[in-house]
This record gives structure tokens, C-alpha cells and sequence, in this order.
């Protein structure tokens, strides 16, 4: 793997553990959820707690938002999911596209090649638990207002 993609994967680690430290608001469930990440990927729990606590507790390892913007572009993620995920305006955003573009930066991942390997299984088991079940693309707001007009129409006999 190149740099890049190593910084990538780091990257996707570090946000996938920022969003389950803002979910749980405790740092004990987000292990409890990485050692269930471990047992769906079969891959040692007790490495990946450790990488866990090692990159939650590194202040260096957490990305620029330009950073994180411009890799997240070169990896193919839609520029609104990069602007909700930095907090960056479209133009920051382009402006830090063009600039790494005309003088490109040098990526310098921050794990070692076998704790990266360990972060791509942790986000592979981690993109793998997310195909389980049914999801439609409807938020409960949308389901219930598409329930209520279905009954408006007659569909259903009393409301849900």
C-alpha cells in the first residue's frame, strides 16, 4: 500500500472511533464495540483494544480537516459527506483540493504497517456489520409521514 492509502485507512479509524466516542460518550463502550468489530472480522480483540487506546489517547494522530478533506476526496466520498463530516466550506474545501494538487503533499501515515493492517480489518469489519439487516433510506420522520398519507389514502383502517 502507498502512503496515501495508509494515511486513508488511518483516517477512517480515527473517524469511525470519533463517531462511536460521540455516540456512547464513553470510552468503554467504544472498546466494547471494537472487541465486537474483532470477533465479526476474526482478528485478535486484545491487538485492536490496544490500537484503539494508543490512537484515542495520541493527540498527533488526529487529522487537519483539510487533510482529512482532500484524502476523502481522493478516495471517491461525495463532497457533502466530506463537508458534514470536516465542517468545511465547499470552497475551503476545493481551495485545499487545488493547492495539494499543484504542490502535492507528502502523506506520512503515523501507525506502523502491521497496526495498519490491523486498522483496515477493524474498518473492513466494521463496512461488513453495516451490510447486516434491512435498512430503507427513509428517516422514522419520513416512514411515519409516508404511513400517515397511506392512510389518508385509505390504506390502512386507523393510523400507526
Amino acid at each position: 500500500m502507498s502512503n496515501i492509502e495508509d494515511r486513508w485507512i488511518e483516517l477512517q479509524l480515527y473517524q469511525l472511533l470519533a463517531d462511536l466516542q460521540d455516540f456512547s460518550r464513553n470510552q468503554l463502550s467504544v472498546l466494547d464495540a471494537v472487541e465486537v468489530l474483532a470477533v465479526w472480522g476474526k482478528f485478535s480483540s486484545t491487538k485492536a483494544e490496544k490500537l484503539v487506546l494508543d490512537v484515542m489517547s495520541w493527540p498527533h494522530f488526529r487529522p487537519a480537516r483539510e487533510e482529512l478533506a482532500i484524502l476523502a476526496h481522493k478516495a471517491g466520498v461525495d463532497m457533502p459527506e466530506i463537508t458534514r463530516v470536516t465542517q468545511l466550506e465547499r470552497h475551503t474545501i476545493y481551495r485545499a483540493i487545488q493547492n495539494e494538487a499543484k504542490n502535492p503533499k507528502m502523506w506520512v501515515p503515523r501507525l506502523t504497517l502491521e497496526n495498519t493492517k490491523l486498522a483496515k480489518q477493524i474498518i473492513d469489519s466494521h463496512i461488513n456489520l453495516r451490510k447486516v439487516g434491512i435498512y430503507g433510506s427513509r428517516t422514522v420522520k419520513e416512514t411515519e409521514e409516508h404511513a400517515q398519507n397511506a392512510w389518508t389514502r385509505g390504506i390502512y383502517s386507523e393510523p400507526l
